[in-house]
């Protein structure tokens, strides 16, 4: 299970020892369609993000993506083994305003589009949002975690 930029990390472990992996839950994770979209249709936005998101987090999400980006030059981020029994939870509670209503919905719809294709990445995924959690689902609806894994842990069996 990964949370947050830690989908970033079970991904990339998924992809290098795909025998070693049985499932995957991830809990409202980073991933590269975010960051792709935001650029393109918020460009002002997103390196004004870029840099406060720099100052405050030097090992934040995005900046994890480019360094596994750095990593798999050939390649980029492909998706986990398509076998693999695995569910996405996203959040669409609206956290603190970003910037705009505009973009704060938008953020909210790209971030859906994101976890959908995750989901369809593979044969055996599900993709779940909730409107009750923002971004630390694990805290605010625990269960929705706990029967995600119990989800995909019966699908291997």
């Amino acid at each position: 299970m990964g949370h947050s930029a830690g989908g970033l990390h079970i991904r990339l472990f998924s992809i290098r020892y795909p025998e070693e992996v049985a499932d995957l839950v991830f809990v409202d994770p980073a991933h590269e369609h975010l960051w792709i979209e935001w650029k393109r249709r918020f460009p002002d936005i997103y390196e004004t993000w870029l840099r406060e998101n720099d100052e405050r987090s030097p090992g934040g999400g995005l900046n994890e993506w480019l360094a596994f980006k750095a990593e798999l030059p050939d390649f980029g981020m492909p998706g986990p083994p398509a076998d693999v029994p695995l569910v996405v939870l996203t959040a669409l509670k609206p956290e603190a305003p970003f910037y705009t209503a505009e973009f704060d919905q938008a953020f909210l719809e790209i971030l859906f589009d994101a976890h959908e294709l995750l989901a369809r990445s593979v044969t055996n995924g599900t993709h779940t949002a909730t409107e009750r959690s923002g971004h630390y689902i694990h805290r605010e609806e625990p269960q929705l975690v706990i029967d995600a894994i119990r989800q995909v842990a019966e699908a291997v069996r």
